[in-house]
């Protein structure tokens, strides 16, 4: 039982270590600030990966006039 105490605490001793290094790196005061930002960037990036399923789906692709497509004319069958 002791044991398995210790591993927890030692465990959330890491993660909240982790987390203060977290907030140091993002300049931040709060740990709220550092929760706020991580759900906004999930949703974000959550919001974004839909988008781009969403086009896959579709077949909607935006044709980019900077990328080198000169690739896809090269075949190797």
């Amino acid at each position: 039982m002791a044991m398995a105490k210790l591993a927890r605490l030692r465990k959330q001793k890491t993660f909240l270590r982790n987390r203060k290094k977290e907030i140091v790196r993002r300049r931040l005061r709060y740990l709220d600030k550092l929760n706020t930002l991580e759900e906004k960037e999930r949703k974000e990036y959550t919001s974004l990966e839909r988008n781009l399923e969403d086009s896959f789906k579709l077949g909607v692709l935006e044709f980019d006039p900077n990328f080198d497509y000169s690739f896809a004319r090269e075949s190797s069958f």
